[in-house]
């Protein structure tokens, strides 16, 4: 026996130290040492993180990897390795380097700290005895100008706690401070529907409509332009539907249920649910008794539907053993409505060979052309990124392009001019997300639940609240009382009740207690299309309508695209009404820093400029202040 033993003890021997020499291997091969030793002074082997070779020359230090290829020049005073990083050490100054040698952050700092970035992706820096933090691009995403900096809130926010002459706030990524309030409505919109369909659609199209490597450019033309993508935009927004409701219906609670009584007489049966209430549940009369005697045994299936940006119970189907089903259902009451995305998509451009050129003969010759589907305007790219501005402005945007009346004729651009003003509220101007409501094609009742919100926003501010309020669509005139009114999608151009009264939503924003109200109307109120026709199809001889002033009130300053009975023109060339266009340039040019008399004055000239050359008629843009603001709105700014 105690021969057998020793020799499966050698033997288990034997095994272990094959395997420790195979592992040695693995981090250390002579060859490659022997090869490095003669390019290099001297060649240390590490085997700390899976292993590497500190190569040494004139005094330098660098390294390569395990297979002998120099990953880091021996040009630096240290190099540390952690794993995925190397730290580099260059006349005191300390940077990192990945795992390829490529430059994360230059020999700059005083230190960092967390450099093998084990501590979600970010690294601490320091510099003058400030902290600051990079990440994995060495990007500067919070600058070494701060006492402390707490990084751990950047794993799961775009934000920072810093902490400065003994304060602690919280900052962005560009640095601005922002508010506990801000980032608890951050959050909560990123738990909409509106967010989940744009960053799904958004994410899925920029994907979809990059030139395949082996698909030729006449078919990827036909495959991508703005009218597919639309379409393929449609498609997605169902799937980003499907998708959330299953990612958010997943576990949600259906409530306990009680059978309650029957009625006989209507052949429904009472359910009363712990969460939703009382439901009704129709049975036949003939199989009331049966459906109670299973009720225990019932599988219940729940169906949920999307509204007010979140999951909700639709219906709930009870099947039997038999599989005789029966269905509660809210469908009589259901309020469905998708909520009107702001996509950002990447612009629709391809590098592709250019046609009809010749290369000399046993030469090849390939230049580079951009084909680009859709027409975008200079304001439309480029829009400047200016920082955080106010998270107490809030914006109402309303665009009216697709009447649903076919005697109503649709309003060419005022889709794109409605999202691109939204993108510079954002971008340039700063306004949170969630501060900006922007609602295409606009019913009666839209107009007014987005009114009524900025009423009750202005109200919990309690007078610190600024308000911009957009239009862009069809205005219509009382032919009788020489009123204006706003229309909206589900209007009627001949009968103004349907509209939304002009010096009623003056009254209403004027009444709110608000520091300022930015009024801007790109329509008419002539009577007119933005081409000039009458807006009424079968009004062909009807005159231009001159529609009575309206008088802004309160902190109101309103900026209105014509005067009296002329018509707001589109600029074709540019896409977008002439109004809006110069609208956007100014705070394009401006990056948002200007005041509202310098806004009015470059409006006003070069819309009545180019509108006589463009159109050969005249516009004349407005600025009409209330009252209470005379002699001091040119002074306001909207950031």
């Amino acid at each position: 026996m105690k021969t057998i033993a020793l020799k499966l003890f050698a033997a288990a021997c034997c095994i272990c130290v094959a395997t420790v020499t195979f592992a040695q291997q693995e981090y250390y091969h002579p060859a490659i040492m022997a090869r490095l030793e003669q390019k290099y002074d001297r060649v240390v082997h590490h085997s700390l993180y899976g292993g590497y070779y500190g190569v040494y020359l004139n005094g330098k230090k660098g390294a390569c990897d395990l297979q002998g290829n120099e990953v880091v020049p021996p040009i630096y005073d240290d190099v540390s390795y952690g794993g995925d990083y190397y730290k580099v050490t260059l006349t005191g100054k300390v940077g990192v380097l990945d795992k390829q040698g490529n430059g994360i952050g230059a020999p700059k700092y005083d230190q960092v700290e967390n450099w093998q970035f084990l501590s979600g992706n970010y690294a601490e820096i320091k510099l003058n005895g400030k902290v600051g933090v990079v990440d994995k691009q060495g990007n500067e995403i919070v600058a070494p100008k701060y006492d402390a900096v707490r990084v751990w809130p950047f794993k799961d926010s775009n934000y920072a706690e810093v902490n400065l002459d003994g304060k602690w706030v919280t900052v962005d990524k560009q640095g601005n401070e922002v508010s506990q309030e801000q980032i608890a409505r951050e959050a909560a919109y990123k738990k909409t529907f509106e967010y989940y369909a744009k960053t799904y659609v958004q994410n899925a199209i920029n994907e979809w409509q990059k030139k395949g490597e082996f698909e030729k450019t006449a078919d990827w033309q036909r495959r991508v332009n703005e009218t597919t993508r639309k379409a393929q935009a449609a498609d997605l927004l169902k799937e980003a539907e499907q998708a959330f409701i299953a990612e958010r219906s997943k576990g949600l609670p259906l409530g306990s249920m009680t059978l309650g009584a029957y009625d006989p007489d209507n052949e429904v049966y009472l359910i009363q649910n712990s969460k939703y209430g009382n439901w009704l549940v129709p049975v036949p009369i003939a199989e009331a008794q049966s459906f109670k005697s299973e009720w225990g045994n019932l599988r219940k299936a729940p169906r949920y539907f999307i509204e007010n940006d979140d999951v909700a119970l639709a219906s709930v189907q009870f099947t039997a053993s038999g599989g005789k089903s029966y269905t509660y259902s809210n469908k009589a009451s259901l309020r469905y409505t998708v909520a009107s995305i702001d996509y950002n998509f990447d612009p629709i451009e391809v590098a592709v060979p250019a046609a009809g050129q010749s290369a000399p003969k046993g030469r090849q010759q390939i230049s580079d052309v951009k084909l680009q589907a859709g027409t975008r305007s200079d304001v439309d790219m480029n829009i400047p990124a200016a920082g955080a501005g106010s998270s107490k402005t809030f914006a109402i945007v309303i665009a009216n392009e697709n009447y649903q009346e076919n005697e109503v004729s649709d309003v060419e651009f005022a889709a794109r001019d409605g999202e691109i003003f939204k993108e510079y509220c954002i971008k340039t101007l700063g306004l949170p997300e969630v501060n900006v409501h922007y609602r295409a094609n606009a019913t009666l009742n839209n107009i007014s639940s987005e009114i009524s919100w900025l009423a009750q926003v202005a109200k919990s501010y309690n007078g610190e609240a600024s308000i911009i309020f957009y239009y862009v669509g069809h205005g219509i005139p009382d032919e009788a009382s020489k009123s204006a009114y706003l229309l909206p999608v589900d209007g009627y151009g001949k009968d103004v009740s349907s509209g939304y009264k002009l010096s009623n939503l003056y009254a209403k924003l004027g009444a709110m207690p608000a520091r300022s109200v930015t009024v801007f109307l790109d329509a008419c109120f002539s009577g007119a299309t933005r081409a000039g026709a009458p807006l009424v199809a079968d009004a062909r001889s009807a005159p231009a309508i001159k529609a009575k002033a309206s008088a802004p009130v309160g902190n109101m300053v309103v900026f209105a695209a014509a005067s009296g009975d002329e018509t707001a023109y589109p600029y074709k060339e540019k896409g977008h009404g002439l109004f809006t266009y110069f609208l956007l340039k100014k705070l394009q040019e401006t990056k948002g820093n200007v005041t509202l008399g310098e806004l009015g004055s470059y409006i006003s000239a070069n819309v009545a400029q180019r509108s006589i050359v463009v159109n050969r008629k005249s516009q004349t843009p407005t600025v009409i202040p209330s009252p209470l603001l005379a002699g001091r709105w040119q002074n306001i700014r909207l950031k």
